[in-house]
C-alpha cells in the first residue's frame, strides 16, 4: 500500500485532507470512505515530481500543489479499511489494484478521538472540515464505505457535512445502509475489526462487499 496525502501545518495543528491508498500497479479508482479524523498516520517526506503527476491526473479536475503533498506511513485504520474493501472479513478476499479514497468528517490530525473532538471544537481554520459538493464529486459512481461513528455528534460543523454527504449517497442504486439517517452506526474500521462477530456488524460488511462486487 502507498499512502499520499494532503498535508498542511498550521500553528500547532496538523490538517490531512484527502488521502489516496493505492495498492498494486494500477490507478483505477476501487472506492471511497468517509470515516472520523486523521489518526497516527505520520508523514514520510514529499511526493516525487512523478508520483505528484499521477495523483494530479487521477484528482482531476480537483485543482491541488505538489508542495502540499506527502507520502505517508499506513496506519491500523488504513490497514483495515484495506479489509473492508478486499473482503477479509467475510473469507473472500482479493488482491486489491488500485485507489481507494479516504476523507473524514474533520481534517484535524489527532490520533485521540477526545482529544480530536475538543481541539476541532475551539480552533477555526479553513483546513477543518472537507466541502460536500467537492468531496462527492470525487465518488464517481463508485462504492463509498462510511465510518465516521458519532463524530457527527461529537464535533460542530460535522453534523451538516455528514448528513449531506449521506443525503447524495441514499439516493444512489445500492446504497448498503438505511435510508434513514439516524438508524446507522456508521462502523468505524476499528471496530468492525474488533466486532466482527456481532450480527449487525457482519450483515454491514456483506451489504457492502454486494457494492464492490
Amino acid at each position: 500500500m502507498n499512502v499520499y496525502a494532503e498535508y498542511h501545518l498550521e500553528g500547532d495543528h496538523e490538517f490531512r485532507k484527502i488521502t489516496l491508498l493505492q495498492f498494486g500497479e494500477s490507478w483505477d479508482l476501487i472506492g471511497s470512505a468517509v470515516l472520523k479524523n486523521p489518526g497516527s498516520a505520520k508523514p514520510e517526506g514529499m511526493v516525487s515530481y512523478e508520483e505528484f503527476n499521477q495523483i494530479k491526473s487521477f484528482l482531476s479536475p480537483y485543482q491541488i500543489h505538489q508542495k502540499d503533498w506527502q507520502r505517508f506511513r499506513p496506519d491500523t485504520t488504513m490497514r483495515f479499511l484495506e479489509k473492508i474493501f478486499s473482503g477479509a472479513y467475510l473469507g473472500s478476499e482479493k488482491k486489491l489494484d488500485g485507489v481507494i479514497q479516504l476523507f473524514n468528517l474533520t481534517y484535524l490530525k489527532e490520533p485521540k478521538l477526545d482529544i480530536a473532538h475538543l481541539k476541532a471544537n475551539e480552533i477555526d481554520s479553513q483546513f477543518l472540515f472537507p466541502k460536500v459538493d467537492e468531496l462527492v464529486l470525487q465518488f464517481k459512481n463508485k462504492p463509498v464505505y462510511l465510518g465516521w461513528f458519532d463524530t457527527w455528534k461529537k464535533v460542530q460543523g460535522a453534523e451538516p457535512i455528514a448528513k449531506g454527504i449521506f443525503e447524495v449517497l441514499k439516493n444512489k442504486s445500492g446504497n448498503y445502509l438505511s435510508p434513514i439517517f439516524e438508524e446507522n452506526r456508521f462502523y468505524h474500521p476499528i471496530y468492525i475489526n474488533r466486532s466482527l462477530k456481532k450480527p449487525l456488524v457482519y450483515y454491514s460488511l456483506q451489504e457492502f462487499q454486494k457494492l464492490i462486487g
